[in-house]
């Protein structure tokens, strides 16, 4: 689906994702140097949980190397900005190159759209209330929250997985979000338009915005807080990341990176207070409404994907593709080795993320205990940055 499409709930799906790897800057960044050889992908990971992440900066020789590549993007004009960061064995590490959508420089704290990447957080906090034996994931979603969309039977678990068989109300119904962007859109108001589900669920995976604004309902009717004060108590603040905002709930302080060129992006909307703008955020909070920086979202993965937050036995169902179709789905996360995803070549998993202005990715990889976060406000497909900046810093030796 391209950035025109537009079609109603499915333009908050992939959110015209499925048109980004190409780039509306340079070209394809295939054409990267590559410092190292291709690896053979390897989803083996170490014993869970992973250690600490450590504290200590990655030593210059490999810092230095990253920084060079990040700017190669640049020089080359395949995006005019980006922000990085990894948390590895060797150290941590975030920079920064190049301008946001008003020609501002960036800084490693800039903060971005997460788009997609915000469903890592819902789905942790769904299986972390699983834990807790709050919720029954394999239960129908109905009996925690009677909408009419849940009426097929759909578990909480379908929708984490997006197979739900949810209809799509259309476009016209949510013109209203790129005409007035600065108003709140409610769930109710989302919602409205959204049909009866009638389809059986569990058959066709299909990524669709409407399954996680239905799970975040779920658990808020567990939890009896909002998804927003859920998501900050119990997975955030815990883990000290403080540059993350569940919006429009929440706002993220600056420093903000303006949302980049985008024929979807309402005239005037520069990501403050919210970004992209209020009424995406909010129509979409459960599904694309987180907004944050670089070095909390690879910290994020790294605590997620490596059972610091959550058991191993929960770590596991995240990453179970076995029995999802389409490009290797678990809960909010793609298997990045299927051959969806092959041409990429990186050996593990994460989400790829995307809203109007803003592109982002986080990509952990289990074999060598290593998470890598790229954030850009632009329209450019980040995925395929990320195996070059592995490879320059030597994080897979």
């Amino acid at each position: 689906m391209g950035m025109s499409a537009r079609s109603g709930a499915a333009l908050f799906s992939v959110l015209m994702l499925a048109a980004c790897t190409g780039s509306r800057m340079g070209s394809d960044p295939s054409v990267l140097p590559t410092t190292r050889p291709a690896q053979t992908p390897i989803l083996s990971s170490r014993a869970l949980p992973w250690p600490a992440p450590p504290t200590s900066a990655l030593p210059a020789d490999r810092s230095t190397p990253m920084l060079a590549e990040m700017q190669r993007w640049i020089d080359r004009e395949f995006m005019p900005g980006a922000t990085a960061a990894v948390v590895s064995p060797y150290g941590v590490w975030s920079a920064a190159v190049g301008v946001d959508g008003q020609g501002a420089r960036l800084e490693p704290t800039s903060g971005m759209s997460l788009g997609n990447v915000t469903q890592t957080f819902v789905a942790a906090e769904a299986l972390l209330l699983a834990e807790q034996g709050k919720l029954d994931l394999d239960r129908p979603a109905s009996t925690y929250v009677p909408a009419r969309q849940l009426a097929n039977g759909v578990t909480t678990r379908q929708l984490l997985g997006h197979r739900a068989g949810i209809p799509d109300p259309g476009q016209e119904p949510y013109a209203a979000v790129f005409t007035t962007p600065d108003t709140h859109w409610s769930t109710k108001q989302f919602l409205a338009p959204v049909p009866k589900a009638t389809a059986p669920p569990g058959e066709t995976f299909y990524e669709d915005t409407t399954n996680y604004v239905l799970a975040a309902l779920v658990l808020e009717k567990v939890s009896g807080r909002s998804t927003a004060t859920a998501i900050d108590g119990d997975l955030w603040t815990p883990l000290g990341l403080e540059r993350l905002a569940y919006q429009d709930e929440q706002r993220l302080p600056e420093p903000i990176a303006a949302p980049g060129e985008d024929e979807d992006l309402p005239q005037g909307q520069t990501g403050r207070p919210y970004l992209p703008f209020r009424s995406l955020a909010s129509a979409i909070a459960a599904s694309h409404g987180v907004a944050g920086d670089a070095a909390s979202v690879a910290q994020w993965g790294y605590a997620l994907y490596g059972g610091l937050v959550l058991a191993p036995a929960s770590v596991a169902q995240l990453t179970d593709f076995d029995q999802n179709v389409g490009p290797g789905y678990g809960l909010a996360t793609f298997d990045f080795t299927t051959p969806h995803w092959l041409r990429w070549n990186i050996d593990g998993y994460g989400m790829r993320g995307g809203t109007v202005g803003y592109r982002s990715v986080v990509a952990v990889y289990p074999a060598h205990n290593l998470s890598v976060a790229i954030l850009s406000p632009s329209t450019v497909d980040v995925l395929p940055y990320v195996r070059h900046l592995v490879n320059a810093g030597l994080l897979l030796d």
